[in-house]
């Protein structure tokens, strides 16, 4: 999906250096950095002890999150009443029985256990216990926190408690919850301003400092004051005279020791908005800056560094340093190089990092992958948000797609839009103008490279004159610039199919889902240069807001919507876009539709007239398992092509093997499909398939369901994705 460059390749993108930046040229941070000059001494802190107000714990939770946690009663035999009258009473040890107990008297036993028995409990405990006794739950997970914070982070963040407030701000700095944190913070600025100032204004708390700084570049300065004021005269001319003081110098107190692999005069010089590369010494300022950045906030010298550099050559540089780091084996200690992607990197680091995840979780960088997708959120650009996506759904590790998917709402709930909305709304247009043109310079040689409605890739010369493909950088050309061309051709074509499959695959999950888009997004799709072509070959239908089917028609040639005898069709106020699934079109119309796009020479990017569809026989309805593939042999490789599909792997069993494969629905049920002998992680072979049965996902617990009473929409595609499997 990601074009591979190799390190000395990327000095070739950019031109030959002129001249370095004189020392007047530079900005103020790189010539006078604030770790290396002498301080004003910290403002000093209240001597009040101050105590953030208790108020009310409510919960925190997403639409029907709160029911998938929790868990349903247990019964328990006169075996386990004997042993819980003992672990009572010597309350050690007996936090694995809180589902047997009644909820007043597992509440007490929560509250109270030692601390060595909270640091036992895994992530799912921990909100199940959330879902069960909501803002009762917090004292106890309070204590867990402070053992361990990283497990407790994730169950605090279903909780609304300004009490929360600095143990989230102490979360920043830790990898794994670090964007649980940051979210949490930011959904409700003023609590967490109030729940801050107290550990803010008490010495050496930095963390709460710098959660407060966060805040302040959301633009929550005036929620920042208000807070203060709540708390007395004293606290808020404090807080005051620290929102006024410059976040530059929000520094170590020490100059920050450099890794062994960081060596200036190896790296891409970033240059000047002028042209003027910046001198070793600025760049060894530079290095040292992302070295003791946090990573939320970042540094406010970094806001300087963006406004007064090239960004493609800013790009290359972070990369070169990125290149350094890997070559020194990745070391977990100095991972800034990775971080310094998110804060100055861009489309050029999107690609090559996202060719690092899909290959670290197999090679023993799981926790260096899951970092990575963070560092891409960090990024934010349009390409950024699509490689998310295109990781998260064709990823085959489970837990690296969770985290990008996690990542995705996260980013969602911020910009307050649905999921969906996030990667609709701004595909990345990839360089290409509104003509679907992109101008490839080699010197003294220029190219014009577009895609055909196939999206296969067209070349012309600066005579006009059509070219099979796009020429090598030769003789005559400029060097640097015709090798600058030729790697953004093979990036731009690359770019081109990751849009091309991941917008297909979103459209054909829109027909299976029966959702709809608004119309203005449906109209960027029509003006963008590459999935204009990908709409073109879709029937669309507009639906009210009560998803009340009006009419179908697709999109011309010249991008204007007409119907199925083409004649022109206006899209009715408040009108929403959908795809008509085949159940929902007659024989009639399928067939008319299909002798329309025959005649144009259009084909469909995914099954849509021709979709197979499948219905339960009466025997079907009412059994509790599908046998209709029960004892056929498929290949494993057909198997594994179901997770592109929105398949998941089951649990493994003891000998290794996965036994069985699960597709997500949104109804609270799963779709479990036995495979025999498994999926094993070498050399898997064919599996024979087993009778499908329904597990539900909700607070009602393993409770089976009836396959054949699924929606006519949901049970027809759960047949066609594995009858797929047998096709030749």
């Amino acid at each position: 999906m990601s074009v591979e460059m190799k390190p000395q390749q990327l000095h070739l993108r950019l031109p030959a250096q002129p001249a370095e930046a004189t020392e007047d040229s530079l900005p103020p941070i790189l010539r006078m950095p604030p770790w290396r000059m002498p301080r004003p001494a910290p403002l000093p802190p209240t001597e009040l002890l101050l105590r953030a107000p208790s108020g009310t714990c409510t919960p925190l939770w997403a639409p029907g999150e709160r029911m998938r946690h929790l868990r349903p009663a247990r019964p328990h035999s006169a075996r386990h009443l004997r042993r819980l009258k003992a672990l009572l009473r010597a309350k050690a040890g007996a936090l694995w029985m809180l589902d047997y107990l009644e909820d007043v008297i597992a509440l007490d036993l929560w509250s109270s256990a030692p601390e060595t028995d909270w640091e036992r409990l895994p992530v799912e405990d921990l909100l199940a216990l959330v879902a069960r006794f909501e803002g009762a739950a917090l004292p106890g997970l309070l204590a867990c926190a402070a053992r361990d914070l990283s497990a407790a982070t994730t169950a605090l963040s279903r909780l609304h408690s300004a009490c929360i407030a600095p143990l989230m701000a102490s979360a920043l700095n830790n990898r794994s919850s670090r964007g649980t944190a940051l979210s949490w913070l930011l959904h409700d600025p003023a609590l967490s301003a109030l729940g801050l100032i107290p550990a803010a204004v008490s010495p050496g708390n930095r963390a709460a400092l710098s959660a407060l700084r966060l805040l302040e570049q959301h633009d929550q300065s005036r929620v920042i004051q208000n807070a203060a004021a709540s708390y007395g005269p004293t606290v808020s001319a404090w807080i005051g005279r620290w929102l006024a003081r410059s976040p530059l110098l929000d520094v170590p107190s020490r100059r920050p020791k450099m890794p062994i692999f960081w060596a200036p005069k190896d790296c891409h010089r970033p240059t000047l908005s002028c042209g003027a590369p910046l001198p070793l010494s600025a760049i060894q300022h530079l290095g040292e800056m992302l070295c003791f950045t946090p990573v939320a906030p970042a540094y406010a010298g970094l806001q300087e560094i963006r406004r007064s550099c090239c960004p493609e050559h800013m790009d290359v540089f972070v990369l070169s340093v990125f290149h350094a780091w890997e070559a020194a084996g990745c070391p977990p200690q100095h991972d800034w190089p990775l971080w310094a992607l998110g804060h100055l990197g861009g489309d050029l680091s999107v690609r090559h990092l996202s060719a690092r995840i899909r290959s670290w979780p197999g090679h023993g960088g799981a926790s260096r992958a899951a970092n990575a997708l963070q560092v891409l959120a960090m990024i934010g650009t349009p390409l950024a948000h699509l490689h998310l996506h295109h990781i998260a759904e064709t990823t085959r590790y489970a837990a690296l797609r969770q985290g990008a998917w996690s990542i995705l709402s996260r980013l969602a709930h911020q910009q307050r839009v649905n999921l969906s909305d996030l990667i609709d709304r701004d595909p990345p247009r990839l360089g290409l103008d509104a003509q679907g043109r992109r101008i490839l310079d080699f010197g003294t040689r220029r190219f014009q490279v577009a895609f055909s409605a196939e999206l296969q890739p067209r070349v012309q010369d600066q005579r006009g004159r059509s070219l099979r493909a796009l020429p090598r950088p030769g003789r005559r050309d400029v060097l640097w610039q015709a090798e600058a061309a030729w790697q953004t051709w093979r990036a731009l074509r690359q770019d081109v199919k990751t849009l091309t499959t991941t917008w297909s695959r979103r459209m054909e999950r829109l027909m299976c889902r029966a959702r709809s888009l608004p119309a203005d997004t449906f109209r960027a799709q029509l003006r963008h240069p590459i999935l204009s072509h990908s709409v073109a070959g879709v029937i669309w239908s507009a639906v009210t807001t009560t998803s009340e089917r009006l009419f179908c028609f697709r999109v011309a040639e010249d991008f204007t919507l007409i119907g199925r005898q083409g004649e022109p069709v206006l899209l009715p106020h408040g009108a929403r876009i959908g795809i008509p699934h085949r159940l929902h079109l007659s024989d009639e119309a399928a067939d008319g539709w299909s002798a329309v796009l025959a005649h144009e020479a259009i084909t469909q990017p995914f099954r849509q007239l021709h979709r197979p569809t499948f219905t339960p026989t009466p025997e079907e309805s009412s059994a509790p398992q599908l046998t209709r593939l029960v004892q056929r042999v498929v290949p494993a490789g057909r198997v594994m092509a179901l997770l592109s599909r929105g398949w998941q792997w089951g649990d493994a069993t003891e000998a290794g093997f996965i036994s069985c494969i699960r597709p997500i629905h949104g109804a609270p049920s799963v779709a479990v499909l036995p495979l025999r002998p498994g999926i094993a992680h070498t050399a898997p072979g064919p599996q024979r398939l087993g009778p499908i049965v329904l597990k539900r996902t909700d607070h009602h617990g393993d409770a089976p369901g009836i396959p054949g009473r699924l929606s006519p929409l949901q049970f027809s595609e759960l047949l066609c994705d594995l009858t797929g499997l047998l096709d030749a």
